[in-house]
């Protein structure tokens, strides 16, 4: 695996290819949409072999996501496990465009979109502690979550 000149470097990468899933986590409905992980990490700097997305994606790893509708980590709230690599839509969840804090587990880096695929321009980097008061600009803004974890484990 190359090391990149970024901050979290090196990345573990997940599988874009997979079929779309359904799962259930405390009750709430996150819908998994498959997307091309080589091409969106690209879009970001982060330049992968297709190899090395391939070999890592091998790999069925879970992350948590800390999210809650108010603000300091006020209820509802949800720890949302979420697979690595793979778009997380809210779009059927309580959470679609209603988190004022969030926060991923340690080692984990998430990308948040507005819209419901993990296509849109506009993002918003989490990584740990997260967000307990998400500015006007993102608070009950997200809509979908894309993570990758970034140690070899």
């Amino acid at each position: 695996m190359h090391f990149h000149s970024f901050a979290i470097a090196p990345l573990l990468l997940g599988l874009a290819s997979v079929a779309l899933a359904t799962q259930d986590p405390a009750n709430k409905t996150v819908t998994d949409y498959a997307v091309d992980l080589h091409s969106y990490l690209q879009r970001r700097g982060l330049n992968y072999t297709t190899d090395e997305v391939d070999e890592i994606s091998k790999r069925d790893v879970m992350l948590n996501v800390w999210m809650c509708n108010g603000y300091k980590w006020r209820p509802p709230c949800a720890n949302t496990m979420m697979k690595l690599g793979i778009c997380h839509s809210l779009l059927m969840s309580p959470f679609w465009h209603k988190i004022s804090s969030i926060g991923p587990d340690h080692h984990t880096y998430c990308w948040a979109h507005s819209d419901n695929k993990c296509m849109s321009d506009d993002e918003l980097i989490l990584v740990k502690p997260g967000y307990e008061h998400l500015e006007s600009d993102w608070n009950d803004r997200i809509g979908s979550i894309m993570c990758i974890s970034n140690f070899d484990g």
